[in-house]
């Protein structure tokens, strides 16, 4: 647990509500008791223990389990990640989709869910089935490392949602941006005009052009900050399919059929978010048009100098 930064703040009292909480309660007393809940979708979140208690005994759980409702949603999250993968020429680029899927995620659910509480992306460590009939083909995709060590591009994508601030000033779909005194983080994300059609919004985006990865299908998103005053780092990062295809000493490793510790080890010096760095004068606010790429995760850093 203590490998993952996400648990590293757990209680140690977390229930596995296969179907999930349908309406979990804010806890707006901090020496409430706190539990949280695990459902089948590996979406976690905290409760009261009081709800805990109600979850247990609420016969709607127990029928959601005699139907296989719990397994449907599995089912639902799995197809989700192969309609996704099926896109042309996108077969090289499975890890960065499933990033980009799991960042979509994020930003989707906890908009549902109370800012002050905890929430969970999906994720299992190795690959590893989490729970009985927990399909494998879901928990590969979901798994952070590689069974010889290699880290994945969804093990960034869940880094870097932990380092985003608790102070939330704006969220939606795409985007979210956090502050803590004067320093801004914010993650956006590529609206992919298939992952919005499985959500059933494509309406939202019918202007999206759909077809294969390729570079003119980059999504641009004006930022504007306002009350920002004086000189401001600027650090981006990407984890995406067009920075993916730059590296082309990595797409060697991956044929080879074993690899060596040395080559391990240079995959996850490499294989990390492309970062660039910038000095920005911010006067009366800041103002930036951020390109994210197609299948694409930017992560943007605003440190006061």
């Amino acid at each position: 647990m203590s490998a993952l930064p996400y648990f590293q703040n757990f209680a140690h009292l977390v229930i596995h509500i296969p179907a999930g909480v349908k309406h979990p309660k804010a806890i707006t007393d901090p020496l409430q008791k706190t539990v949280y809940a695990l459902n089948d979708q590996t979406y976690a979140y905290s409760i009261s223990f009081d709800q805990a208690l109600n979850e247990l005994f609420d016969y709607r759980n127990l029928h959601a389990l005699h139907q296989d409702r719990n397994v449907a949603l599995q089912e639902q999250l799995l197809q989700r990640y192969l309609s996704l993968e099926q896109e042309e020429k996108a077969e090289p680029f499975q890890d960065q989709i499933i990033a980009h899927a799991s960042a979509r995620m994020y930003l989707e659910m906890t908009r549902h869910f109370d800012p002050r509480g905890c929430f969970i992306a999906p994720m299992t460590l190795d690959g590893t089935t989490l729970f009985d009939r927990f399909p494998k083909a879901l928990a590969d995709r979901l798994s952070l490392w590689l069974p010889d060590g290699r880290k994945k591009e969804i093990w960034y994508v869940s880094k870097l949602i932990h380092a985003l601030y608790p102070q939330v000033l704006y969220r939606d779909p795409l985007s979210i941006i956090t502050k803590r005194q004067e320093d801004i983080r914010m993650m956006l994300v590529h609206p992919e005009m298939q992952y919005l059609n499985l959500r059933g919004s494509a309406d939202r985006l019918n202007e999206l052009e759909s077809g294969p990865i390729q570079k003119d299908r980059s999504f641009y998103l004006q930022v504007s900050l306002q009350k920002l005053q004086g000189m401001y780092k600027m650090t981006t990062r990407e984890i995406s399919p067009r920075i993916a295809q730059l590296r082309t000493d990595l797409s060697t490793l991956q044929t080879c059929d074993q690899l060596s510790f040395d080559d391990i080890e240079y995959w996850n010096g490499v294989n990390r978010p492309y970062r660039s760095i910038r000095m920005m004068d911010a006067v009366d606010g800041l103002t930036q048009t951020l390109e994210i790429p197609s299948f694409g995760v930017l992560f943007v850093d605003l440190e006061k100098i």
